[in-house]
């Protein structure tokens, strides 16, 4: 599971802060429309095998380019 917050869009890039399974602080990931590319700060430690979460934010992010954002927040979830 990862949960989206503060969804923004600015100067070509859609940023947020996004927070794998249950840690408690959040990292800053950053998507950029032109290159469609995801930037993000390193994962929390003793969370480093979330790292395959990211592709999920990258791939709703990536549905945002061109679309207005509505939603602020978004949880993403699978089995």
């Amino acid at each position: 599971m990862i949960k989206l917050k503060e969804i923004k869009r600015s100067n070509n890039f859609i940023t947020c802060l996004a927070f794998v399974e249950d840690a408690p602080n959040g990292i800053k990931l950053s998507f950029d429309e032109q290159k469609k590319q995801l930037n993000n700060e390193p994962l929390p430690k003793g969370y480093e095998y979330c790292e395959e979460h990211l592709a999920h934010a990258d791939l709703y992010l990536e549905s945002l380019v061109g679309k207005e954002i509505t939603n602020r927040e978004r949880t993403i979830m699978w089995y």
